[in-house]
């Protein structure tokens, strides 16, 4: 703690010592020919040798202010700015501005998202794939995965994006889960038999898609006749209703994979459904965000403290599904904060 207080400091002296060199000793027109020169040579070297990593983060910088939301936001602080404004336009300028700022910086959705993926993580515990009663393991007889269109491409700080194979028509986050439902299923059927069923279910586009996911679970050492593709699941609750029809009088355990950040309300969300006491619902988390099961959270990055629409879109979809939750606790489809440890929550 003492090392990164004293780093801090030193730090913040380096940059007040540069601040007063360019404001007070160095001329105007020499920061002007300055600045020009950084641009050419980060222009001249991201066309050198564009998978340079510092090239990389320099280039990001440079080129905010050209980009839509950059744009925005340099239009919007110079508005606020402006003296000409009424008071109360000048006021709602500078909220939204803030509250792009504050939504968009990579920072604060990586933060958040990080907090609820290591809570999720520790709760759910996915090491431990058996359910127990007692000493007695409980029989699995099926693994639902939730095939939701928010996912982890866009939003991913270490990877590019990942856009939608056309080839097989999975994308790189479904196919992540898929692959995680394929490798519990093998699992599973090495210590019981009957083997279970893997239900897919979400909103799935046609007939292509839906045997893309089949031939790929297949592919994977999933028996076809094991496999079911849901395309009526347009929303968590409904998937959980057909699932529930689909397992009809049959108990056990359900093992439920899903993203990490709409988890607990999806587990929240079957287990309400599901007859309590002869269904449980086990917790998958995947598509994770920020935190990484080996390492935690992800380090944080020089452009990571630059707006970006990626951001924007993270720190929606957390709020977004902040509401949902609420919506779902107000309909009586769930409960808010369910506890993801199976042995609490199931009376185990």
């Amino acid at each position: 703690m003492f090392d990164l207080l004293t780093r801090a400091l030193l730090w913040l002296l380096v940059g007040i010592g540069l601040w007063y060199l360019f404001n007070n000793l160095i001329p105007k027109n020499y920061l002007t020919w300055l600045g020009g020169f950084v641009l050419f040579a980060a222009i001249f070297l991201a066309f050198r040798d564009p998978n340079d990593r510092i090239i990389s983060t320099v280039w990001t910088i440079l080129s905010f202010p050209l980009r839509p939301l950059g744009l925005a936001i340099v239009l919007l602080v110079n508005a606020a700015k402006r003296k000409a404004w009424k008071d109360m336009a000048a006021r709602e300028a500078s909220i939204a501005l803030a509250i792009l700022l504050i939504c968009s910086i990579p920072v604060v959705p990586f933060w958040l998202s990080s907090q609820m993926e290591a809570s999720i993580m520790a709760e759910a515990n996915p090491s431990e794939l058996i359910v127990r009663r007692g000493e007695t393991p409980l029989p699995v007889r099926g693994i639902v995965v939730l095939a939701t269109r928010i996912t982890q491409s866009s939003l991913d700080p270490v990877q590019p994006i990942r856009y939608i194979n056309s080839d097989d028509r999975i994308g790189a986050p479904l196919r992540q889960r898929l692959d995680h439902a394929a490798q519990i299923y093998g699992q599973v059927i090495a210590i019981q038999n009957p083997f279970p069923r893997v239900i897919v279910s979400g909103q799935i586009g046609g007939d292509a898609e839906a045997n893309s996911i089949q031939n790929f679970l297949v592919s994977q050492g999933v028996r076809p006749r094991d496999v079911t593709v849901d395309r009526s699941g347009a929303t968590i609750y409904r998937s959980a209703v057909n699932t529930n029809e689909t397992f009809g009088n049959q108990s056990g355990v359900v093992i439920l994979v899903a993203p990490s950040l709409t988890l607990r309300r999806a587990t929240a969300t079957f287990a309400k459904i599901y007859r309590p006491g002869d269904r449980l619902v086990r917790p998958i988390p995947t598509d994770l965000i920020q935190f990484q099961p080996s390492s935690g959270s992800i380090p944080i990055r020089v452009t990571d403290l630059l707006p970006s629409v990626e951001a924007l879109a993270l720190t929606t979809y957390i709020i977004d599904e902040y509401l949902t939750s609420i919506y779902y606790f107000l309909r009586g489809w769930a409960q808010l904060d369910y506890p993801l440890n199976y042995a609490n929550c199931c009376g185990l």
